[in-house]
């Protein structure tokens, strides 16, 4: 801002739902649009699903579920590929198991999902796990993704961090 951030503009409440709205991620375009997505109950009885947005010019458009499903959906994360195209991933389980919380049980019921908005009819899956990152990466060939997964060691369950890449 031209007066070091005194003067802020009036809030807008972009997610526009009545029920409970989290666990946001948010990246911003070389024209200044802002792409977010986020975690949202949709229906007063069913999971939460990833909800998607532009804001142009301060104006956010309706939100939309990135994929609809009968699966609890968290933890969303966008990036911009090398072609300016938001890519989404997020973890789907089959309960909501209270997340987010340390210890999040058995990784055997939740599946770790990628999106591109450039075709979107196209959902991946990656595998699964807990917590997926997808690191700023527009001047790279791949697609690096980093998230969280049980790893068994004897009788002890530990989550380990792992790293995968997949072609852009």
């Amino acid at each position: 801002s031209s007066d070091s951030g005194a003067v802020w503009s009036d809030w807008k409440n972009i997610s526009n739902s009545e029920f409970d709205s989290r666990h946001i991620s948010a990246v911003l375009d070389e024209n200044g649009n802002i792409y977010a997505v986020w975690r949202a109950q949709i229906e007063k009885d069913g999971p939460s699903q990833i909800l998607y947005t532009v804001i142009k010019n301060g104006e956010p458009e309706k939100p939309v579920p990135i994929f609809t499903s009968s699966n609890y959906q968290f933890f969303p994360n966008i990036v911009l590929n090398k072609n300016k195209t938001p890519l989404i991933t997020w973890m789907e389980c089959y309960d909501s198991y209270g997340f987010p919380k340390e210890k999040p049980g058995s990784e055997k019921s939740c599946e770790i999902y990628l999106k591109s908005l450039q075709n979107p009819d196209s959902v991946k899956s990656i595998g699964r796990g807990f917590y997926p990152n997808l690191p700023l990466y527009d001047k790279l060939e791949f697609i690096p993704i980093i998230y969280s997964k049980n790893y068994e060691k004897s009788e002890i369950i530990l989550n380990k961090i792992f790293y995968s890449e997949l072609e852009n």
